[in-house]
């Protein structure tokens, strides 16, 4: 596993410090690198005022890692970076706990091979994070429902926490939950299932108060056109 981790680090690390794309522009607006710099409260209103589209959570977090880390490029894509060593980590052992430690090896490979996570590995974008947290749903969700296991209320809690924190960080986490709410309407209906019900509830009433948003971006999609063009070549 080890070794996995460590040539993925030194992959990333020949082209961290590349120009700045263009999607990298809207992370940079919204944590106020071009201006005043925001605080994680002030990013999530300008991810509510400016970028509907988006969920805030990433750029809250990018917020208060610029704080402590700096905001250069170099250190901001860091975080992406160690978002996605998380990732082939949890990775590895989602398959070593449903499967054995060779799967769970298989896994991690596969994750860190994929060209699309291993781009985002070097990019100020949540796409590395993304796969970490759907193994984490998956795991946390298989411990629950495993018939040998006796499931602890922690379980759901920790459940209810990754969603919360799926949902928030990107909208398209919609299609690992439908997923995992298709085979779920085939589980076995007993108190595990209706305990997953009741989370998923949970989180659709903490999703809410978001759920304006979310239509004003579906409706109103604006663009961050003039943002590429009136900042300076990082």
């Amino acid at each position: 596993m080890i070794p996995i981790l460590l040539t993925v680090i030194a992959l990333t690390i020949t082209t961290i410090n590349d120009p700045v794309a263009y999607d990298e522009m809207i992370s940079f607006f919204h944590t106020g690198t071009f201006s005043l710099r925001h605080t994680p409260i002030e990013t999530i209103q300008s991810v509510a005022t400016n970028s509907q589209q988006h969920s805030p959570l990433y750029f809250a977090l990018l917020s208060a890692w610029v704080d402590i880390i700096g905001t250069s490029r170099v250190t901001m894509r860091m975080l992406s970076l160690f978002g996605g060593l998380v990732s082939i980590s949890l990775a590895y052992h989602f398959g070593r706990a449903v499967v054995s430690s060779r799967f769970g090896l298989i896994t991690a490979c596969a994750v860190s091979t994929f060209s699309f996570f291993f781009y985002y590995t070097h990019e100020i974008r949540m796409y590395s994070i993304l796969p970490g947290l759907i193994f984490l749903l998956y795991w946390t969700y298989w411990r629950i429902m495993l018939p040998q296991r006796q499931p602890h209320w922690y379980d759901c809690v920790i459940l209810y926490t990754v969603l919360v924190i799926m949902v928030y960080t990107h909208y398209f986490v919609i299609f690992p939950l439908l997923a995992m709410g298709v085979y779920h309407l085939f589980a076995p209906k007993n108190r595990r299932w209706f305990a997953v019900i009741g989370v998923v509830l949970l989180v659709a009433v903490s999703f809410s108060v978001w759920l304006p948003v979310v239509i004003e971006g579906f409706t109103t999609r604006k663009s961050l056109d003039d943002i590429n063009q009136n900042t300076p070549q990082l």
